[in-house]
């Protein structure tokens, strides 16, 4: 279920680090899956990581209804109990546009050794793509938690190709307010449906899209460079919405509407 927040006051939410083991994928500078379980084929290493994630990447392969599935690379989140909002972030990208079924980060749960998925976020796009998801976390007894990165799916005997994975992060919401800062620049494009900040220092961390009544929604975030996003806002309609995002300055709350 996506989460609703009680007032639109707490749309500034500071984002506290939660229980996420190796989500660079390399220890020490070496590569490394350690903290990682996945099903069906293994996961690949790549010598390149995505902006400020180090130098090692991991790569999954999509699941095959004729072959290999479900194919998901996953991590058990023990500490977490059902009810609890958790905010994922990491930067996917496909290794090639063609016939891509997509890079998929999420949340799902695992019982008796079975994956399942639940809510999950995605891009196609061949270059590194920082996505967000918020979600409450909903399992039953005998269930546990799990972050779940997959390269989507294909129904026939088709070889498309690997989702690539770097920087993958979990946080916990906390309430505080945003602190005054210089003034974030930002331009609507109604045809593509994407908003554009511009900030006078770099943006870090991820960055959450609101409504006006605080409901948190999907959000795909593309880093041109450190001071300039672009949010693809598809889902949005008419009316007032929020970003959250943190700079130098500290963390800031952007306004803006869609007519």
């Amino acid at each position: 279920m996506k989460s609703f927040l009680l007032a639109p006051l707490l749309l500034l939410s500071a984002l506290a680090h939660a229980q996420l083991f190796n989500g660079s994928f390399e220890q020490a500078g070496s590569p490394s899956l350690a903290g990682w379980e996945w099903t069906c084929e293994d996961p690949g290493i790549v010598n390149e990581g995505a902006p400020n994630s180090g130098e090692w990447s991991v790569t999954k392969q999509p699941g095959n209804a004729k072959g290999c599935f479900p194919n998901f690379l996953f991590q058990r989140l023990s500490d977490v109990q059902p009810g609890q909002m958790r905010t994922l972030t990491g930067w996917v990208r496909c290794l090639s546009t063609f016939n891509c079924p997509g890079a998929h980060i999420g949340f799902g749960r695992i019982q008796n050794g079975t994956v399942a998925t639940e809510e999950t976020v995605f891009s196609v796009a061949s270059d590194w793509t920082f996505l967000t998801i918020t979600d409450t976390i909903e399992f039953s007894a005998g269930d546990t938690a799990l972050v779940v990165l997959n390269g989507g799916f294909v129904g026939g005997p088709v070889f498309p190709p690997a989702a690539n994975f770097d920087g993958i992060e979990l946080l916990a919401p906390q309430g505080v307010s945003s602190v005054p800062g210089t003034p974030i620049s930002q331009r609507w494009d109604a045809l593509s449906r994407t908003l554009y900040l511009g900030s006078a220092t770099p943006f870090q961390g991820s960055v959450m899209l609101f409504d006006a009544t605080g409901r948190i929604l999907p959000a795909i975030v593309r880093r041109v460079s450190p001071t300039n996003l672009q949010i693809d806002a598809g889902a949005t309609t008419s009316g007032i919405y929020f970003v959250h995002v943190v700079n130098a300055e500290g963390e800031r709350a952007v306004r803006f509407v869609v007519p």
